[in-house]
């Protein structure tokens, strides 16, 4: 019975270490500490214009999101387009964002 215990009662703690481990791991933040499921994560952000921006997102707030490694999309253009340093967008300007 004190062994059905124990071993109950350490299989629990692994699980905790484990679960606490993941859920570190899985929390992405911004340079600010904030909580973000969209940080350093690829995507292309939809602008109202019509541009697309694709990056990475280094920064979110509710004003506006910054990116780094972009390429800017215009429409009807064969190519996309370079941008050096990072981009911040206003998030008024955004129509969506795809986070494939």
């Amino acid at each position: 019975m004190v062994l059905e215990v124990a071993a109950l009662v350490s299989s629990w703690a692994v699980f905790a270490v484990v679960g606490g481990i993941g859920a570190y791991v899985a929390t992405r933040r911004d340079r600010k500490g904030r909580t973000s499921l969209l940080i350093k994560r690829r995507v292309v952000v939809n602008l109202k214009s019509g541009t697309a921006v694709a990056g990475v997102i280094v920064g979110d707030d509710p004003e506006r999101l910054t990116l780094k490694g972009v390429e800017v999309i215009e429409p009807g253009a064969t190519a996309p387009t370079p941008a050096d340093g990072e981009i911040l967008i206003d998030r008024d300007h955004v129509d969506y964002i795809q986070a494939p």
